[in-house]
Parts: structure tokens; sequence; C-alpha cells
């Protein structure tokens, strides 16, 4: 999954396509296949950056996702309701007797009995919050009181000749201008 995307977010661009031929282009594509070890396509694909980097960002967000949401239940049957009312696995928010013969509830787990789920992981959430946080602040050090504005993944900053710029790359995980 990330190498793939990691190509995708390589080969997007928004260009004509008879700069393929220009030997800057030819040697990226040489780099490209010595340090990631990819075989790149012939043609360069158009439009899919911003697709990746949202996929990606949901991504990661669902690693962090909170599972144990309010759900609801429209209940009938006066016994099942009884029997939901007295059971200690649910949290009962808001029962709304909207009509005579039914009850519209809604509900969470219990805190202590909800059981998760394989798909989340809150650590690697935590992790890959972390490591992007801990490389901008990095960057935010070095360049110091010149910094106007920074959000979770761009600065902008005022620089003059021969200040420190940050190293800009081609690579996923790169500062790009």
């Amino acid at each position: 999954m990330i190498n793939g995307a990691k190509l995708v977010e390589k080969w997007e661009c928004d260009w004509n396509r008879s700069v393929k031929n220009d030997p800057e282009v030819g040697n990226f594509v040489k780099q490209c296949k010595i340090r990631e070890q990819i075989n790149p396509p012939d043609a360069l694909f158009g439009g899919l950056r911003s697709v990746m980097k949202m996929l990606l960002n949901s991504f990661w967000g669902r690693f962090g996702m909170n599972t144990n949401k309010t759900q609801y239940k429209v209940i009938s049957n006066p016994l099942e309701w009884f029997e939901m009312v007295c059971d200690d696995q649910y949290t009962i928010h808001i029962a709304d007797f909207f009509h005579e013969n039914y009850v519209q509830v809604f509900y969470s787990t219990n805190g202590e009995m909800h059981e998760g789920s394989s798909q989340n992981s809150v650590v690697l959430a935590a992790f890959v919050t972390c490591h992007g946080r801990l490389k901008l602040y990095e960057e935010l050090k070095k360049i110091d009181k010149r910094v106007l504005y920074f959000n979770t993944d761009s600065i902008i900053d005022v620089r003059s000749p021969g200040q420190y710029r940050p190293i800009l790359g081609d690579y996923l995980g790169d500062f790009t201008d």
C-alpha cells in the first residue's frame, strides 16, 4: 500500500506529456529506479496526487478512530427494552418514545466492556502524527524567527539569500517548494 502510494505520489504531475523525453526527467526516473527499486511506467499519470494524499490522510486517521460510537435501535418489544435498560453492557444516552408502539434508543457500549477493533491502532496513529510533527518542529527550530505561518504539513517563512532553507526533495516525506 505505502509503496503503491509512493509510486502514485511520484508520478503525479500536470504537465505536457512531451516533456517525458526530457533528459532531466530521464535522470529522475533512473534515480527512482535506483533509490526506490521501482520500475516507473513510461507515461506519467496526472491528477492523482491530491487523491492519494487524501487517501493516506484518511487511512492514518482510521487507525485512531473511536469505534465506540453512539448507535441507535428501534425497539417494539417491551421485554427487549427492559433487557437493554438492565444490561450493564450498554450506556443509554437517549430514549425517544416517538410512537406508542416503539422506542428509539441511542446507546453506546459501556467503556469498560468495549472490545475495540482489530482495524484500529491508536499507537500507530500517534506514531505517524508524532513523526510528522517532529520533522516539522526540527525545521521550525532551524528557521527560528523567520517563520510567518505553519500548520501540520507546511511552513511559510521569510528568507534572504544565504539564510537556511529546508532541504527539498522529490520523494514522499521530503519538503517541496
